[in-house]
């Protein structure tokens, strides 16, 4: 085991590649501080690339990932909000899971000040020993993790506590292939129009150089992915929240509760259907529900006038996140 503190990732352990996959975003527990019997604690995974991410890790987290198709071995990194129970207390029974399943890849640990402590404060108390490279670093707003093909920026939240967010953005894809552009400038079809996709240039057999640029339209944008719990509506979210693929936000209380929201620094669902309109976000997941709660009307009331698409997150709840075209 070791631990450390830093502000950038190592470069990612790549189980493979192929960026035709589609991501999967999967929400393990959708609850706020207390668990219910249809929604666990805080935890979202994403799946990219036969890498997953998991974001926050909430009390039973290990017993939800065995109820859906993420395989624990492929946890690459854990990302934390913050430092309250409901997002972190899942983490040692994690560990714990790792460890007995014979995990023997790298596991990084992201999170606000303190998460060195606590991990690696638990472990010594707990003597859980683990047999893999365990990496603690604390992050802080401005910090940009660089990973293989995107990067995860690092923001700061309004909460009760120090909270962070994290934006996820996949690189830029190459423009799409002009079948009819390579086969008028003579580029024998085969491992060369792989080349020119990869952005190589080719040597053609009567000397010609040919360009990605001259047979590739504009670069394509990657996905971008944005989690940001729990918080009160503020810029820094609207900010790292522009133009994404998905958001998922705190949506604890219904709208006639923003007094009680305010108080508590967390948002209601309403306003977290205005931060995604103003964010020009194609598709907004509200979570971190309170338990009081056991219906989706109360906290919809509003939500779909400002963004029709808005859905509730559910546990167990899998979503298909396509490539930007």
């Amino acid at each position: 085991m070791m631990g450390f503190t830093g502000r950038r990732a190592r470069p990612a352990l790549r189980l493979f590649r192929n960026p035709a996959l589609p991501m999967k975003i999967t929400f393990l527990g959708t609850s706020s501080a207390t668990p219910t019997l249809r929604r666990g604690l805080p935890a979202v995974a994403l799946q990219r690339d036969g890498e997953v991410l998991l974001f926050d890790c909430g009390e039973g987290t290990q017993m939800q990932l065995q109820k859906v198709e993420v395989r624990p071995s492929r946890i690459a990194m854990l990302l934390v909000t913050h430092l309250h129970g409901d997002h972190v207390t899942g983490i040692m029974g994690l560990l714990m899971s790792l460890k007995l399943a014979g995990r023997t890849e790298p596991l990084i640990i992201h999170g606000p000040a303190g998460i060195k402590d606590y991990v690696l404060g638990s472990m010594r108390y707990l003597r859980l020993r683990v047999d893999f490279a365990l990496s603690v670093e604390e992050v802080v707003p401005g910090d940009v993790l660089h990973r293989a093909g995107y990067d995860i920026s690092v923001f700061p939240l309004d909460h009760t506590v120090p909270t962070l967010g994290y934006a996820l953005e996949e690189n830029m894809r190459p423009g799409r292939f002009n079948v009819e552009r390579a086969r008028a400038l003579g580029v024998p079809e085969g491992p060369m129009w792989g080349r020119l996709q990869r952005g190589d240039c080719v040597l053609l057999p009567d000397g010609r150089t040919v360009a990605p640029a001259e047979v590739l339209g504009q670069p394509r944008r990657g996905r971008k992915i944005v989690y940001a719990l729990d918080t009160a509506p503020c810029r820094d979210a609207i900010s790292a929240a522009a133009g994404a693929s998905v958001l998922i936000h705190d949506a604890t209380f219904a709208p006639e509760e923003e007094a009680l929201a305010r108080q508590r620094k967390h948002s209601t669902s309403v306003e977290a259907a205005a931060i995604a309109q103003e964010a020009a976000v194609e598709q907004l997941y509200l979570t971190h529900i309170s338990a009081r709660y056991t219906h989706a009307a109360p906290l919809m009331r509003g939500v779909r006038r400002l963004l029709p698409t808005a859905r509730i997150a559910h546990d167990l709840m899998d979503v298909e996140i396509p490539l930007r075209e």
